[in-house]
């Protein structure tokens, strides 16, 4: 394992060079994650120690397959199955229709002729229609 130190704020760190580091943090349920270069270590573990062997294995091996999914910025599930946020004093949401396309309000206002495929898609687009207004 490499050589981790922990840094003032009670995370693990390792510098691979300057300016490209590693680090492994404790969550707020208590168990341990990593992160770098703004990506996230998949899963959650019980000590620093083993976050710190499968940072390794991330980044330094190469192994991919341990990055967290990428986080759908501000969006919260709904009950319902859809997606909401909060943003420019406006809720933006995203909803299945029965025909299976997803479709984006902007205060509970539809927006006319917009439907997409995916949830992803309808988030994404309405990211891109809230930042024009």
């Amino acid at each position: 394992m490499l050589d981790w130190y922990e840094n003032n704020n009670g995370n693990f760190v390792y510098s691979i060079s300057k300016g490209d580091v590693m680090t492994v943090y404790k969550k707020k349920d208590g168990d341990w994650g990593g992160i770098y270069d703004g990506r996230h270590l998949r899963g959650s573990y019980d000590n620093p120690e083993e976050a710190q062997r499968r940072m390794e294995k991330w980044i330094i091996d190469g192994d991919d397959s341990l990055e967290a999914p990428k986080q759908k910025l501000g969006w919260k599930k709904t009950q319902a199955g859809g997606f909401y946020k909060n943003s420019n004093s406006r809720v933006t949401s995203v909803k299945q229709a029965k025909s299976g396309k997803w479709f984006i309000s902007l205060n509970g206002e539809l927006l006319q002729g917009v439907w997409l495929n995916t949830s992803e898609e309808a988030m994404q687009k309405a990211d891109e229609y809230v930042e024009y207004l």
